[in-house]
This record gives structure tokens, C-alpha cells and sequence, in this order.
């Protein structure tokens, strides 16, 4: 069994050590036969170089008789010495210069390192380009996030009037009891906020709570969660704001507008807090007040049929309504409260001036003078009449008829239509600018779709706002005469399951598609922006590039699915590119010119070969440019352990000399 253990990292046959190999024994052998030496040395060490050496050593020992031959051997064996000691330098300088190569070596590979830094720096940069489209996306994910936030208020019946509420004790205050287990996603971010001022008289500070729930009015410790802001001190006025993130579990909330504890305070009793402007909404960002939808539900209706108008409004369960009824010659007037003011003529009731305070007429009377200061009217019905003037606040003038009602100015220079095709308004010129109703671009009559359509100043131009037949609402116009842009001095929001933008004159099928993703982990959704088709699509384009993209990770498609007319590249290939590059230093050009940013490293790509150029020859391709990197890496990683294996090779051989040459001089 041999066993061997040495320096360094690769495994070499075996050997024995160099105490091993010069004995005392074979010493003494030294002073029996120089022949019994020369054949041990020449069995110990190498016969090439120390055969020849043995023999000079055997030649000058055979003529040591004379002082003289003794000398001239001394002489030849210091030249011996000498020659070995210098071939040992020259060994030794050839290791130096083996080290150096090998430095040489490492110098490369620290310069191929350098091209590698190089590279990484461009990865670096690829990164920083990459971060820059993270931020870019985070920008447009903050942007519309940023919608979110300014959102909808959650909370039904708040007011932006104060309103106070007294309490002693616990305080756990839901100011409306429909805002109980409102039902809330896990893993969704919500703010909630009120306005809130506590008297100087309380004892304890108060503030915001949200209580989370796993179900239902849960009351148990262990079923529920809570967060809250109690920083409002006694005399004290202004917010009080708390963001949280629902855990796994939690489904409903409570939110507490006022929660304070004032048992252990000296004035525990009618602690006074005043509160307004109660907003629950999701996302991190507290926005300024708005009342719930519900609060604002207040709808009005417009229904136009052939002998038919009907007026509508309706908030909550209070409907409010004029109906207007051609066929039977029928107005109703329906709401809880009814007022006109101004004079009122009824000339087929023969009212010529009537004032009734209390009244109610049963039977059919005539009334030729008669000041009513109140009068209930159970029945009435008007046969004939003709109302030259009617004021009712803002009405100051009108025609009514079976087939059409028209609306005029006083001046007759513009006027509101209604007729079997819908609500027009007609300007000066007749004109129409404005028509709301059911019909198509084609014609009057239609059932697809219900429009509200805006016209140019000739009239030959519109565009619409409509519902059709097929649930699709639609804003904007086919004439290529028209355009749009829209404004807002706040957030724009737009909600939907997924957004799709098509440019005109792009390939059939080709959008921009943004819809919600499942991320890596598959725990939740993520934004994702893309093209429907593979391997299509830019961002930003060789003269109009972006100037920074972030992002955390960017990664290119790289399965073999997606490529074709696969070979090997050459390592030669691959050397010849990377030492044509001419690596520059430079900055980037701003808009007038100059530069701007940060000093850069790279290459120019007039002066880059092709093998790492886009199809376009002004663009980079990194990916090329770092395999083209990695594979002179590996080629330069093999000479390097080559270049190891030769140096552990000259060292064994020179301290074997080394060995030879003690025992020389020992004999």
C-alpha cells in the first residue's frame, strides 16, 4: 500500500520522500564504488540530465592523484557547481519567468477578469439598465397603484360635517352600524383615516382602530386582530392614520372611528371626542376625504318612446319624476314636495286669480274670484290649457306637444329637441352639436346603440359615448378626422380585468397587453406588460432609447425552443472577438448635445465586430458579449491549471537537484 500526501490541489503518481531518498547507508556506499553510486543515483533521479553528470563527476575523480589534477578537479567541480547552480537559477528564473507567465497568465486572466469586470460592469450596467426598467415599471406600477390610492371611501354614511360623541369607559365606536364586517381580501394593503378632535377635559388619548376578523362579528382574542393609532392627546386635534396589510385568515373588519380606554384615567367619565371625515380605502396612502358611492348614488333618467317622456331622478328609495304621455294627453308631476312659485293662470278652470292658503274642492265648481292661501286638490283634471309664460325657478319659456317638445332661448338662437330620435341641442346655425338617445351612426330608430353623441361646428363630424347591444361601452369616434386626449388635474383611473392597446397600421394580432399574472412564488398577482405574439415588441427603439430601466432581475429566453440553426462557437472565435474590442471611456448625450450622467466604459459600436452587434449594427448584444467573455474564461481557467501542473512539476524536479547537489557536496 503507498500512501502520499503534498501541496496543492491536483493528485500526482506516487513518490517517495526526498529524506527517503538520500540515506546514510548510501553514503557510505559513496566511499565503496563510485559506480554502486552512480547506478543508485541514476535509479533515484532523472538519467537524462544526471548520467551525464555522474560521468563528468566519475572522470573527475579518477584523475584526483596530483595536487595540481586535485586542483583542476576542484576547479571543474566548482564549474560544475556553478553551471548546476546556474542551471538551478536558470530553473529557478524559468519558474519566475513561468510565475510571471503564469502572472502573465493571471494578469490575462486578471484582464480577461477586467473584460470579465468588464463585462459584469456591463452586466452591472445591464443591471442598472435593467433596475432602471424596475423602475420604470415600479414608476408605472406606483403610477397605478397611485390610482388605486384616492380611491373609493369603503365606509357608508360619513360626513365631512364635525359630529361629537360622549362616552365613559371603553370606547370601541363604529360610527354607522352598516359599516360592520365589511369583508376584506388577505394580503391586500388598507388606510384608514379620521379627523378627529378630543376634548381638554378627557383623560386619555384616542384615536383610529381597525379590528380584523377571521369571521363574522368574531369577538374572541384569538380569532382577531387589531391596529390602531391612539395619538390624538386630550386638547389635542387632527388625524389619526393607520396602513395595514391584511394577514392570511382575517376576511372582515371592524373599523373603530373613536377607540379609547379612559377606566384607568382620574376623569373617567363623559370623555368628549369629536370626529369627521371617515375614510377606509385600499392602499398605503391616506387621500382626502369623499363620501362612499352608495352616499352619492343619486341617478337621473331620461326615457323618450313615441308618445311617451319620462323625467326620472332617484336617490336611495326616493324616485322623483315627470312623465309626459302623448297618446293620452297625460303630464304627471310625482315627488314629495312640489313647488311653483311665480303666477300661475288655469284658463280652462277659469282661475284668474287664486290664492288658496287651506283648501279642498270634492265637486266640480266654478270659481270666478277666488284667493286661496292653502288648497289640497284630491282630483283635477285640466282639458284645455295654454300657458303663454311659466316660471318655475329656472323654466322661462316652453312649447309642448304630442309628437315633440322644443325648448327655446329667449332669443330663439338655440334650442333643446326632443323627438322620436332622442335629446338634441341645436346651435345658432340649426346645427346639431349634441344628441342623446337610441340609434346608430346610420340613422334615427335604431336599438344599437344608446348614445350621447357630441358634433363638430358643421355638423359633419362626432364622436360618441354609448352603450351597444353586446355590453360594450364605447367612447371616441371611427372618422380619422377626429382625435382625443383626455386631462385631469389628479389621478386618471382606469379599472378593468385587462388592458389591450392597438395602434393603428401594427400587424394583425399585435397589441400591448396588460392584465395580472401569477408571480414566481404563485402567492398573489403582478402586473405584467407583453406582446401576444413570441419573440415581438420594443421598448424604445435604436434612436429613441430610454434612458434608464431598473428592474431586480432581467433574464433572456434562452430554451431551446426558441432558437434555431444551433452550432458550437469556436474558442479561436472567441478570442479573435474579444481582442479586436477597443474598450472606450464616454458619456451618454443629453438633449442639447453634451454630456450627461455617469462615465461609462464600453464599446463603440462602428468599431465592435459583428458577432456582438444587433441586427441593426448600432446596439450591443450583451448576451453575445458575455458568452463570447465566458468562453475564453474557460479556455483561459484549463491553461491556468496546465500552467499549475508544469510549475508543481519544476518544483518536485528542482528540489530533487537540490537533493542531488547536497549529496555531491557531501561526498
Amino acid at each position: 500500500m503507498r500512501i502520499q500526501l503534498g501541496k496543492g490541489n491536483k493528485l500526482t503518481d506516487w513518490s517517495p520522500a526526498p529524506e527517503d531518498m538520500a540515506t546514510d547507508t548510501q553514503f557510505s556506499r559513496l566511499e565503496q564504488t563510485v559506480d554502486s553510486i552512480s547506478g543508485q543515483i541514476t535509479k533515484k533521479l532523472d538519467s537524462e540530465i544526471y548520467d551525464s553528470f555522474v560521468q563528468q563527476t566519475e572522470k573527475s575523480l579518477s584523475s584526483k592523484i596530483s595536487q595540481g589534477v586535485y586542483d583542476n578537479n576542484n576547479k571543474i567541480i566548482d564549474e560544475r557547481f556553478s553551471s548546476v547552480t546556474q542551471t538551478v537559477s536558470g530553473v529557478q528564473t524559468q519558474v519566475n519567468d513561468n510565475k510571471k507567465n503564469i502572472s502573465t497568465v493571471t494578469q490575462l486572466a486578471n484582464g480577461l477578469q477586467t473584460r470579465l469586470s468588464n463585462a459584469e460592469g456591463s452586466i452591472s450596467t445591464l443591471t442598472q439598465t435593467a433596475t432602471s426598467l424596475q423602475s420604470t415599471i415600479k414608476g408605472v406600477r406606483d403610477d397605478l397603484d397611485g390610482l388605486e390610492i384616492g380611491g373609493t371611501n369603503i365606509l357608508i354614511g360619513t360626513t365631512s360635517e364635525i359630529r361629537t360623541r360622549t362616552f365613559s369607559g371603553w370606547s370601541d365606536f363604529v360610527s354607522n352600524s352598516a359599516n360592520l364586517n365589511i369583508p376584506i381580501e388577505p394580503g391586500e394593503t388598507y388606510t384608514f383615516r379620521a379627523y378627529i378632535e378630543s376634548d381638554k377635559n378627557n383623560s386619555v388619548n384616542v384615536g383610529v382602530m381597525a379590528r380584523l376578523m377571521t369571521s363574522p362579528g368574531n369577538g374572541n382574542t384569538t380569532g382577531r386582530k387589531e391596529f390602531s393609532d391612539l395619538t390624538i392627546k386630550p386638547g389635542e386635534k387632527g388625524y389619526s392614520v393607520i396602513t395595514f396589510t391584511v394577514p392570511s385568515g382575517f376576511h372582515y373588519l371592524n373599523p373603530f372611528t373613536i377607540r379609547a380606554n379612559s377606566n384607568s384615567g382620574s376623569n373617567g367619565s363623559n370623555q368628549k371626542v369629536s370626529y369627521k371625515n371617515e375614510k377606509l380605502e385600499i392602499g398605503s396612502k391616506a387621500t382626502d376625504w369623499s363620501p362612499a358611492v352608495e352616499d352619492m348614488a343619486t341617478q337621473s333618467q331620461i326615457s323618450q318612446l313615441a308618445t311617451d317622456i319620462n323625467l326620472r331622478v332617484k336617490k336611495g328609495d326616493t324616485i322623483t319624476q315627470i312623465n309626459i304621455d302623448g297618446q293620452n294627453s297625460s303630464v304627471l308631476i310625482d315627488g314629495k314636495y312640489v313647488h311653483i312659485t311665480g303666477q300661475t293662470k288655469i284658463d280652462n278652470g277659469v282661475i284668474k286669480t287664486l290664492m288658496v292658503a287651506d283648501g279642498t274642492i270634492i265637486n266640480s265648481k266654478k270659481i270666478g274670484n277666488l284667493a286661496v292661501d292653502s288648497a289640497k286638490l284630491a282630483d283635477a283634471s285640466v282639458t284645455n290649457a295654454k300657458i303663454k309664460s311659466l316660471r318655475a325657478d329656472k323654466i322661462d319659456g316652453g312649447i309642448i306637444n304630442g309628437n315633440s317638445v322644443t325648448v327655446k332661448v329667449t332669443n330663439g338662437k338655440q334650442e333643446l329637441r326632443l323627438d322620436d330620435t332622442g335629446l338634441e341641442s341645436v346651435d345658432s346655425n340649426g346645427n346639431v352639436r349634441i344628441h342623446l338617445g337610441v340609434r346608430n351612426l346610420a340613422g334615427k330608430g335604431q336599438s344599437d346603440p344608446s348614445t350621447l353623441r357630441f358634433f363638430s361646428g358643421s355638423g359633419s363630424v362626432s364622436a360618441g359615448v354609448g352603450m351597444n347591444v353586446n355590453d360594450t361601452f364605447v367612447i371616441g369616434s371611427s372618422s380619422d378626422k377626429v382625435a382625443m386626449e383626455f386631462y385631469s388635474g389628479k389621478n386618471t383611473i382606469n379599472y378593468g380585468q385587462r388592458f389591450r392597446f392597438v395602434p393603428h397600421d401594427i400587424d394583425s394580432g399585435q397589441y400591448l397587453d396588460v392584465f395580472a399574472i401569477s408571480n414566481t412564488g404563485g402567492q398573489g398577482k403582478e402586473i405584467c406588460l407583453r406582446s401576444p405574439i413570441a419573440n415581438t415588441g420594443y421598448i424604445g427603439s435604436v434612436s429613441y432609447p430610454f434612458w434608464r430601466v431598473y428592474s431586480a432581475n432581467i433574464h433572456e429566453t434562452s430554451t431551446i425552443e426558441n432558437k434555431t440553426n444551433i452550432s458550437d462557437c469556436t474558442v479561436q472565435k472567441s478570442y479573435d472577438v474579444i481582442s479586436s474590442l477597443d474598450i472606450k471611456r464616454y458619456q451618454i448625450k443629453g438633449k442639447n448635445g453634451n454630456g450627461v450622467g455617469e462615465w461609462k466604459f464600453g464599446i463603440v459600436a462602428e468599431e465592435a465586430p459583428e458577432e456582438i452587434l444587433d441586427d441593426t449594427g448600432k446596439a450591443v448584444s450583451l448576451y453575445s458579449f458575455i458568452s463570447h467573455n465566458a468562453n475564453v474564461t474557460q479556455d483561459q481557467i484549463k491553461i491556468i491549471d496546465s500552467l499549475k501542473e508544469q510549475n508543481e512539476q519544476l518544483v518536485l524536479k528542482i528540489a530533487s537537484l537540490e537533493e542531488r547537489l547536497n549529496k555531491l557536496e557531501a561526498a
